[in-house]
């Protein structure tokens, strides 16, 4: 998530749910769009990202990519 700006109250909400799931966020940039990030995603065993439900992401079938709902307790 590059241009996350420490302290704000976005980046302590995301602090928190990395921190109640184990999870690692990427703070690295630039960003290269999209169709970058699916790739990068599609390449790894270890990356994935969170997404609303009404988020058009496209990819190719190849990618072999999942969408998988969060639910109790999800991401508001």
């Amino acid at each position: 998530m590059p241009g996350m700006a420490p302290g704000t109250e976005w980046s302590d909400y995301y602090d928190e749910l990395a921190a109640a799931f184990g999870l690692a966020i990427d703070l690295v940039g630039p960003v290269f769009g999209n169709e970058a990030l699916l790739a990068e995603i599609a390449d790894s065993a270890e990356l994935a990202t969170l997404a609303g439900v009404r988020t058009r992401y496209l990819w190719p079938d190849s990618y072999d990519l999942r969408r998988v709902p969060v639910r109790g307790p999800a991401p508001v």
